[in-house]
């Protein structure tokens, strides 16, 4: 159609990367970059318009917290602070424990 010129070139990439997908020809993190590699080659769009759907601000902040945890779980930093709130509180007072859990979760 002249209304979409590039519909059949974005029709066979997506029907490329999706049989791609099901049949797990490469591993799924190389097939999800397909498209930003043939879209540029088949003039469907610039790559900066599509890098800008693979890489915002929003994917930044799940990166950045993927990050923290595993800096925090490299540490063990979790135990850590779960030993030192124990030692703190101690045994004998566990709802002392379950109250502070309750006035962090309000």
């Amino acid at each position: 159609d002249e209304a979409y010129p590039k519909a059949n070139d974005m029709l066979a990439i997506t029907l490329l990367v999706s049989c791609f997908w099901v049949f797990e020809v490469l591993p799924l993190p190389i097939t999800a970059l397909f498209p930003l590699v043939l879209m540029p080659f088949a003039e469907v769009m610039k790559s900066t318009v599509a890098a800008t759907s693979y890489w915002g601000w929003v994917q930044m902040l799940f990166f950045g917290a993927f990050l923290v945890d595993i800096a925090v779980e490299k540490v063990d930093l979790h135990k850590r602070i779960a030993l030192n709130v124990l030692l703190l509180v101690g045994v004998k007072r566990p709802w002392l424990v379950v109250l502070c859990f309750l006035m962090i979760s309000y």
